[in-house]
């Protein structure tokens, strides 16, 4: 609620209150200042604290191992085919895979 500027949930009216305060110089006149409740800074920490709870934290995988020669020339064979032979090929698995 803090990060998502759910105002109300946290009780208060709206991202702003205002403070009266009387001149001073005695006169019924005043002033009215505007002040942040939560500021866009406190939001963001809130934010960035939040967010590691939230979603997945990843860390690099490193893939290593022995690609077979005949495997990388097959994967450069289908890099260079165009689009209507990839799906061509696609389609030809997919039916050799549903027998």
């Amino acid at each position: 609620m803090f990060a998502n500027g759910d105002w109300k949930g946290l009780g208060y009216d709206s991202d702003v209150y205002h403070l009266e305060k009387e001149s001073s110089s005695g006169s019924m006149s005043s002033t009215i200042k505007e002040c942040f409740v939560i500021t866009p800074n406190m939001r963001l920490t809130a934010a960035e604290s939040a967010a590691k709870y939230l979603f997945p934290q990843r860390k690099a995988v490193e893939l290593s191992g022995n690609i077979s020669t005949e495997l990388a020339e097959a994967a450069e064979e289908v890099k260079n085919m165009s689009k209507e032979d990839k799906i061509r090929l696609l389609e030809e698995e997919l039916r050799a895979l549903k027998k």
